[in-house]
């Protein structure tokens, strides 16, 4: 017989184990695994004092598809904040993290926390369609999304039509949101406990047009807007927004901004807003960078 050494013997059971997978058809989920993200640098001249200020956020998203066709998806989304004052400090950790399970004919289900279904379809807003929305008042507000843990699911856009449905067991409310898009028109609706809102936008002659409205059930609270904007031939966006609205403490409120963006390069864009809150004027710069 022959002599063999352990190191041929673990070799040659490596060899058969891996012809028995083979013989088997095994095959392995794809996975992948990537990280992104954004710096966002800010200055803000206003009547209340001058602020110099970081925004950004690192977010690792890891994914794999069965042989099935789901598609099953973790996103870790951490922020990273840093105000330059005397009596502020960084406000960094963990902004989103959520597992998601989607397919084409099944459409998604995202489960933790993480920008909700009001979030992600209510494009057709007027606060969604201008540059930045500094220092814009909550009652001039018209979003109702937040990043609460949650149940969140999205279907596929059927025929123009996605539907969205909300649940959040740890404050115990809940909701639904729809959108409708034709011939180059958006339509959307949302409802979440008492609070409600819709949108419309449109193209037209190159503008893009949005509107959108907020109220809360069996109160005065209520907020509207339209946002306004246009890309010029050389690549500058100049976008305009008004909103009018009343707090919760009955209170009338008035916002209007009017700026511009310019991408230098792919993933790094400058931008300037001024913005008008009830008489309190604010100037805003900022230079983005992602990666």
């Amino acid at each position: 017989g022959n002599d063999f050494s352990k190191g041929d013997l673990f070799m040659r059971k490596v060899l058969l184990a891996t012809t028995a997978l083979v013989a088997m058809n095994v095959t392995a989920a794809q996975a992948d695994i990537s990280i992104n993200g954004s710096i966002e640098q800010k200055y803000v001249s206003g009547d209340a004092g001058d602020t110099m200020s970081t925004d950004g956020n690192i977010t690792i998203t890891g994914s794999m598809t069965t042989d099935t066709g789901l598609t099953f998806t973790v996103v870790q989304n951490n922020s990273i904040q840093q105000v330059v004052s005397a009596d502020a400090d960084p406000s960094n950790g963990v902004e989103d993290a959520y597992v998601s399970v989607s397919s084409p004919d099944m459409g998604t289900i995202q489960l933790g926390a993480g920008d909700d279904i009001f979030d992600r379809m209510d494009g057709a807003l007027g606060e969604n369609n201008d540059i930045e929305s500094n220092a814009i008042p909550g009652g001039a507000s018209t979003d109702i999304g937040g990043a609460a843990q949650a149940i969140n699911y999205m279907s596929p856009s059927i025929g123009g039509l996605q539907i969205g449905l909300y649940n959040s067991p740890n404050d115990d409310t809940s909701g639904f949101a729809a959108t409708f898009s034709m011939a180059g028109a958006n339509i959307y609706y949302g409802s979440k406990e008492d609070a409600s809102n819709v949108g419309i936008s449109a193209s037209l002659a190159g503008f893009k047009i949005n509107a959108g409205s907020r109220k809360v059930a069996n109160t005065s609270e209520k907020a509207s807007d339209i946002g306004v904007s246009y890309v010029l031939g050389n690549g500058i966006k100049i976008a305009a927004l008004n909103s009018r609205g009343t707090s919760s403490l009955g209170t009338k409120v008035k916002y209007n901004n009017i700026g511009a963006s310019y991408t230098l390069a792919p993933g790094a864009s400058v931008a300037i807003e001024n913005s008008d809150n009830d008489g309190a004027a604010a100037t805003y710069m900022a230079l983005h960078v992602a990666f």
